[in-house]
């Protein structure tokens, strides 16, 4: 049998509330800095966030082709983002129009918001992703205890 699919679990969820309180911080401090601070902040993340998708990149090169074209759909639609801020971060360095400047402002904070919305889905539908694999190990066990044998892969 394999490690308790509950505590794999949790062990996911551990590291996401991490990842959320991380994030936290680093927003409350980003809003008591300098832009130029800010600037920096937001080429930090954006290494990181390269780094870990090739991270998942590699993880996904070992799953299946369907979980593979679910991964290039999310990394398309990540990209397109990112693209998108790089954008809007470049067309406000050039706004001197104060009514120009508030519009970028309003839809930066527009952009986070759908940004925040569409982590909340990507929770939600890891949280499905998660008991369905906890219910699938039980299931594998339930099999094995009524003297299935277990697949050969």
């Amino acid at each position: 049998m394999t490690a308790n699919p509950e505590a794999k679990g949790q062990k996911l969820l551990e590291d996401l509330k991490s990842h959320v309180a991380d994030l936290q911080a680093s927003i409350a401090a980003a809003e008591n800095e300098t832009r130029e601070q800010v600037q920096a902040r937001i080429t930090q993340v954006a290494q990181a966030l390269e780094s870990a998708t090739a991270e998942v990149e590699g993880k996904a090169a070992e799953a299946s082709a369907e979980a593979q074209s679910r991964w290039d759909a999310f990394k398309s639609m990540v990209q397109v983002k990112k693209e998108d801020i790089t954008q809007r971060i470049d067309e406000r360095a050039l706004e001197l129009d104060v009514k120009r400047a508030i519009r970028a402002a309003e839809n930066a904070e527009q952009l986070a918001a759908d940004s925040i919305d569409f982590a909340l889905l990507s929770i939600q539908n890891s949280w499905v992703f998660v008991l369905d694999a906890i219910d699938a190990r039980l299931y594998a066990e339930d099999l094995t205890g009524l003297g299935v044998a277990p697949a050969d892969d």
